[in-house]
């Protein structure tokens, strides 16, 4: 089977693509009512927080984006 030149070339950034809008499972701050990638901590289910979750340095130096909607009892 011949692979096109160019085919490996755009294969990486594809990857990498699909990597990170993945959820990454090892991200320990993250509550169970919050969907947390990356670089995306999301939290959207109604009263399912009462406060920002803490994170680790390694986890949290790479969130760029954070979503906090319908919590009525965030502090």
């Amino acid at each position: 089977m011949d692979v096109p030149p160019g085919a490996l070339a755009l294969l990486l950034p594809l990857l990498l693509a699909v990597l990170s809008l993945s959820p990454a499972p090892t991200l320990g701050g993250c509550p169970s009512a919050c969907r947390c990638s990356f670089a995306m901590l999301q939290c959207l289910e109604p009263n399912g927080i009462s406060s920002i979750p803490p994170l680790v340095p390694q986890e949290s130096e790479n969130v760029t984006e954070i979503y906090i909607e319908n919590q009525a009892g965030l502090e």
